[in-house]
């Protein structure tokens, strides 16, 4: 198994939108016909961009909408060897601009999206990535700004 500093880092950044309800925009992503998984709007960040200016285009890709960041929510670092995966991914906030949320019918792997409830993010049968992180942040959003390292097995 492959040690951390063997696999390379991926950035990435992820925003919160709720609607007027206080539900939150989560996108379901199709990888290779594999399964479908649930999760915030976001993405690894191109050369050239931050975390902020990276959110902003994902949001535009996967939902067409635009957005602004509002605030930092957090940082995560998470480590998983049997996949790879050495991921810092950054956290915001967001606030709607304009747009609907709609599926763009070119966009690789986004195949839907839906606004989600706490009840409705502990009921998807698939997997919702960072469902524990993103419950704990509509339950108690005071507890951040945070900088979360995760074990290899936490969900």
């Amino acid at each position: 198994m492959k040690k951390q500093f063997e696999v390379p880092v991926t950035k990435a950044s992820f925003g919160f939108l709720l609607n007027s309800e206080g539900k939150v925009l989560l996108v379901a992503n199709d990888y290779a016909e594999r399964c479908i998984m649930w999760g915030l709007p976001g993405g690894g960040i191109e050369d050239g961009e931050n975390p902020e200016i990276c959110v902003v285009r994902e949001f535009r890709e996967e939902v067409g909408i635009e957005i602004e960041v509002v605030t930092f929510v957090g940082v995560i670092e998470r480590f998983k060897p049997e996949w790879e995966l050495n991921l810092h991914a950054t956290f915001f906030a967001v606030k709607l601009l304009s747009g609907e949320a709609r599926v763009d019918p070119n966009e690789e792997h986004v195949v839907g999206f839906e606004y989600c409830s706490i009840s409705d993010i502990k009921a998807k049968q698939e997997m919702v990535l960072g469902r524990n992180r993103i419950v704990e942040y509509l339950v108690n959003p005071q507890k951040y700004p945070a900088h979360i390292i995760m074990t290899p097995d936490e969900e």
